[in-house]
């Protein structure tokens, strides 16, 4: 399933959801122990098959949704919902590609709240290996989906990624982008301290505009919630 909707398209305002099955974003156990800093691990078949069942009882729990909305700056517009674009996203921007974008799309995705639940009664049962795996493979679905959803998103522009707790952004900018884009309608919300609930979500931004070279980003990968699933980290494209 891959299921991108339009909600609205309203001025220069347009916002959408992105649905994709569970089994599209799941890491491979390959890619599961690797984050574990165990690239030449073999585990033993007991581990594996743990970790197998685990990837297939996560397929049921995870429930894989974004939405998006995208702002095109008018004429000389640097406006960004109830804050001045210039002094609250520019730190992000490159200084020599400030004046080139246009506009800027706001995301916010989430796997949704079930497999976290289910990992606190499994640590609660004592089955910790279990729990462990199933947070480590929503830890590495989220950003799937997020790649996903970019590549969708940035089809047609070029663009430079960028999210809230960034070099030269707080996380109190989370409040910004939640300005722009309809979080509720996947039961994503923000805390008083700016924390997003459910756990396993992630948000983001894309600037949009012309001559921005190939896609960047604005940290370093070891900075980065991603996890290794954009295709920087990977080598396809460039980034600051």
């Amino acid at each position: 399933m891959n299921d991108l909707v339009r909600l609205s398209s309203v001025g220069k305002l347009s916002t959408g959801i992105f649905r994709l099955h569970a089994g599209q974003i799941l890491p491979d156990l390959v890619t599961l122990w690797q984050t574990q800093g165990k690239r030449r691990y073999q585990p033993s078949t007991k581990l594996t098959g743990i970790a197998e069942l685990a990837l297939a009882e996560a397929v049921t729990l995870i429930k894989p949704t974004a939405v998006w909305a995208l702002k095109e700056f008018a004429s000389g517009e640097r406006t960004f919902p109830n804050a001045d674009w210039r002094q609250t996203l520019s730190p992000a921007i490159p200084a020599e590609l400030r004046d080139k974008v246009k506009g800027v799309i706001g995301v916010v995705c989430t796997i949704g709240g079930a497999l976290d639940t289910c990992v606190r009664r499994r640590f609660a049962e004592g089955n910790k290996i279990s729990a462990y795996l199933w947070d480590q493979i929503g830890t590495l679905a989220v950003p799937n989906l997020a790649q996903s959803l970019t590549d969708h998103l940035s089809t047609g522009y070029e663009v430079i990624r960028w999210a809230p707790g960034d070099a030269g952004l707080t996380l109190s900018q989370q409040r910004s982008l939640f300005d722009l884009v309809p979080a509720q309608r996947i039961g994503v919300y923000l805390s008083k301290k700016d924390i997003m609930t459910p756990v396993k979500s992630l948000s983001f931004g894309l600037f949009t505009g012309q001559n921005l070279a190939k896609r960047r980003c604005v940290i370093f990968c070891h900075d980065c919630a991603w996890q290794g699933a954009c295709k920087v980290q990977n080598g396809n494209h460039d980034w600051i």
